[in-house]
């Protein structure tokens, strides 16, 4: 995926004002820089005037000699559900689940640390520059956390195999335009890109979803 400087810095202006100070003054940086989530890692705290906390993986962070710096994590579910069978440094505040579903059994747990005030569920294809949908679960949620609404200026549509909107509630695929929207795939062509009446381009998902109370809520995969 040609993700381009544009795609970037669209990520890092939104997100280094939507995360708080204190958050941005200790993020763990565990991702390879070819995971798009480094990005968010990286910039985004660098770009705020905060402080970039290096390590192998997530999963190093109880070892780390800066682990009690640490203020906001970010991994997915699966490797956040291992860090989780330890207590979490007393420092962190925020917890950034993405890549993967994640389940309210997994929020309970994170919260059963005490410092942590913030946890939020990105969900983004790397074709769309790491993060589309942005959603703040807050302590005692029931039920599994929704996708949430657009983040980073994403502009979200629903709709159906031929490309018309649905009406709230019905399922369709998931249509994502913006400027997070990436140039596509290095020497290949592909008909999830396309290019609006309007002249913008979108990202056909692929992810089935629906629109409950202004929150999109996942459903499924397309091709499954």
């Amino acid at each position: 995926v040609v993700v381009e400087h544009r795609n970037t810095l669209n990520l890092v202006r939104w997100e280094a004002s939507a995360y708080t100070a204190e958050e941005l003054s200790g993020m763990l940086a565990g991702s390879s820089i070819c995971f798009d989530a480094s990005i968010t890692q990286i910039f985004t705290p660098l770009s705020a005037g905060g402080t970039v906390i290096m390590a192998d993986n997530v999963l190093s962070l109880p070892t780390l000699p800066a682990r009690d710096e640490v203020r906001t994590v970010f991994g997915v579910p699966s490797a956040l559900s291992v860090l989780l069978r330890e207590p979490l440094p007393e420092g962190v505040r925020m917890v950034l689940s993405g890549g993967e579903r994640l389940t309210a059994a997994l929020v309970a747990r994170i919260f059963e640390n005490p410092g942590v005030r913030r946890v939020l569920n990105m969900y983004g294809p790397t074709e769309c520059t790491t993060g589309s949908t942005l959603y703040e679960v807050t302590r005692g949620h029931q039920g599994e956390p929704p996708l949430g609404g657009p983040m980073a200026n994403a502009v979200l549509s629903v709709r159906d195999a031929d490309g018309r909107p649905v009406k709230d509630g019905d399922v369709g695929e998931l249509w994502i335009g913006g400027p997070g929207v990436t140039r596509g795939y290095l020497g290949q062509e592909s008909d999830a890109f396309r290019t609006e009446p309007d002249g913008s381009r979108v990202y056909r998902s692929g992810d089935l979803v629906r629109w409950v109370d202004g929150e999109l809520h996942y459903v499924g995969r397309a091709d499954d």
